[in-house]
């Protein structure tokens, strides 16, 4: 069994954080320290995350951030900072010389501090990027820039500038492509694999493994740059979907799934305002969930109805979720995965399609 990294707590009542302790418990083996800990109190101790709690007394959080910090690992350590609101909104009362990865509001959800708190280890895991081959480094950071512009638009519901913004999206593509044509599509893979903001890293490597099968079906550059656009973009309308949903850290109730659900027709109608010229990007994130069967979502299509772009789109989306680690499961072997896949070639998903991704996936497993 792989030993846990430990995550330190530093709060004067850390039963505030009961739920949030329970979900981390299943990554992290928890250590709950008071307010009178030092630096030598764990000096010993290997951690790569911490959350600080700043209420009710921030100079107790400045000071935990501090020890954390003076570490000679301390830059390595994910820090999510709680505090009260007021302090969000009070550019001076950030200003630190031991700074958190991440800041969240007291009394916000489980969910909302959980996304908050995966959002700052995923702040730390980019500065790996730097050591990777040029080719994968470049794709990862242009398409953190992609996904930062994405909320924005998706918080606005528009943006003034979407020429501007299709730019970034295409240039992206090109770059995860690239990565694919120098065969670095799996040190892509495995340089986001442990990020922990879900929806980029899953859209990110959705789009790496579009490109893929762009290119064992034997399509042209032009079109698999179109791919990775199109996988990066399928999951956008998920950022529109309430944090609660989003980031629960445990099966969804009916209504939530049917709230998750609205995720495939708002990023289609989005991306329809955006790429009123290229419309295979938006049918990308309106038929991924589409099955051949009618079993899929938003609209219950058949066969014929399902675009080409939406058939590869469902495959490698599932076959990405099933390999996905999230905070209720561990990830599925890539065997495993197909497994079960099998059967729903021919009946739910492109058989033809699934047959050269399968051939695909096992190549590189046995390279």
């Amino acid at each position: 069994m792989t030993q846990k990294e430990t995550l330190a707590l530093f709060s004067i009542r850390p039963d505030k954080f009961a739920g949030l302790s329970m979900v981390l418990g299943r990554t992290f083996q928890i250590v709950p320290l008071s307010e009178s800990a030092t630096a030598d109190d764990f000096a010993d101790q290997p951690i790569s995350a911490a959350v600080v709690d700043g209420t009710p007394y921030r100079t107790f959080s400045r000071e935990a951030r501090r020890t954390l910090r003076s570490r000679p690992d301390g830059d390595r350590i994910a820090i999510l900072e709680i505090v009260d609101p007021e302090v969000l909104n009070d550019p001076e009362s950030v200003e630190d010389d031991a700074p958190a990865n991440q800041m969240v509001a007291s009394g916000r959800s489980t969910a909302a501090m959980l996304a908050a708190f995966w959002q700052a280890c995923a702040r730390r895991e980019e500065q790996n990027w730097a050591s990777e081959h040029e080719s994968v480094s470049a794709a990862a950071r242009q398409a953190k820039q992609a996904f930062s512009i994405l909320e924005d638009i998706t918080r606005r519901g528009t943006t003034d500038d979407p020429a501007a913004a299709r730019e970034m999206f295409r240039e992206t593509a090109r770059l995860i492509a690239r990565a694919s044509g120098l065969r670095k599509s799996q040190d892509l893979l495995r340089a986001i694999e442990t990020h922990h903001a879900y929806t980029f890293a899953h859209s990110l490597k959705v789009a790496t493994l579009m490109t893929e099968l762009g290119r064992a079906i034997g399509l042209t550059e032009t079109d698999r740059v179109l791919l990775a656009e199109a996988g990066l973009l399928h999951d956008v309308g998920k950022l529109m979907v309430p944090i609660d949903v989003l980031a629960k850290p445990s099966r969804l109730t009916f209504d939530e799934f049917e709230t998750m659900k609205t995720h495939a027709q708002l990023g289609e109608e989005l991306l329809q305002g955006l790429y009123g010229s290229r419309p295979e990007i938006a049918i990308a994130a309106g038929q991924h969930h589409e099955k051949l069967d009618g079993s899929g979502y938003p609209n219950g299509l058949l066969k014929t109805q399902i675009h080409e772009i939406g058939r590869s789109c469902a495959i490698v989306d599932i076959y990405s979720a099933l390999t996905d680690r999230r905070d209720y499961k561990d990830p599925m072997s890539s065997e495993d995965a197909l497994a079960i896949m099998r059967p729903m070639a021919g009946a739910k998903l492109e058989e033809r399609l699934f047959e050269v991704f399968e051939s695909w996936v096992r190549e590189e497993l046995a390279e």
